[in-house]
């Protein structure tokens, strides 16, 4: 989007300030529009799971793959004739799903599409990032069409489940998770803010903790390679949604005007 001004270098000189916006003649800067710039990936992330894009349309579940005409959102729905699919067979498929807000979660039932011995993990997150196992059944025998687990992890927003096989070779699939709270009560998702939902793109996007680089840079080669995904990927983990940001400051037109932000993103 900015590949027309990210190589130049920005020269903001007294005198050409002083002779368009007819400020006085006290500064001299010069900056290049690669430094400094804000950087955070979303999306597919390098180790398989997914961390929702902010301001992303609304929809509370993300997966590593669907299967055409079964995606993340529908184990989500509160209907039980509705169901999430993995697009293949391979181990490790992950959904995860966002409450909008920290919650109180009891319990947590899986409803698979078919009664299997079905492995899995379930993990908790208040950030999408930071994962607490609330239960692995990995391994054993339970031979059943759905699972219902504690949750001890405390409050949390993310809620993700890791399916690693079961004993048909099946796709990974989910018809619903619920979640409850201590008096059975159903909780469920909810957009963030109030559906108002911040983007990056917002002049006042809150990009404090997102990392400082300069550029070139290339997020899409950061790695760590992964033997799992295909050959024309070059087996990085490059499918994803990266977002950029620089703030830049316009002089005043007086001495005594206030300063404006210009906020570039890419």
């Amino acid at each position: 989007m900015f590949a027309n001004i990210t190589r130049t270098t920005l020269c903001l000189t007294a005198f050409s300030i002083a002779t368009l916006m007819g400020a006085p003649l006290d500064a001299t800067k010069t900056e290049s529009l690669d430094w400094n710039w804000k950087f955070a990936r979303f999306g597919k992330m390098p180790d398989g799971s997914t961390l929702p894009e902010p301001g992303k349309a609304l929809g509370f579940a993300t997966a590593t793959s669907e299967e055409a005409g079964n995606p993340a959102d529908n184990a989500v729905d509160g209907d039980k004739s509705t169901r999430w699919c993995a697009d293949g067979g391979k181990s490790g498929e992950k959904l995860t799903v966002d409450m909008g807000r920290p919650v109180d979660v009891k319990n947590i039932n899986i409803l698979w599409e078919k009664q299997n011995n079905h492995l899995f993990k379930l993990e908790s997150s208040s950030d999408g990032k930071r994962w607490t196992t609330i239960e692995d059944k990995t391994s054993g025998q339970n031979n059943s069409k759905d699972d219902t687990v504690e949750n001890k992890s405390g409050k949390a927003r993310y809620f993700r489940v890791t399916a690693t096989g079961n004993n048909q070779s099946n796709w990974a699939s989910i018809r619903e998770i619920t979640f409850t709270d201590a008096k059975g009560e159903t909780i469920r998702p909810q957009a963030p803010n109030g559906g108002k939902a911040d983007t990056p793109s917002s002049p006042g996007f809150n990009d404090k903790n997102w990392r400082s680089l300069n550029l070139p840079h290339d997020w899409g080669i950061e790695g760590p390679y992964r033997m799992d995904l295909p050959n024309e990927t070059g087996k990085l983990p490059w499918v994803g949604i990266g977002w950029y940001r620089k703030t830049l400051e316009k002089f005043p037109q007086t001495p005594r005007a206030t300063n404006s932000i210009w906020t570039l993103t890419a």
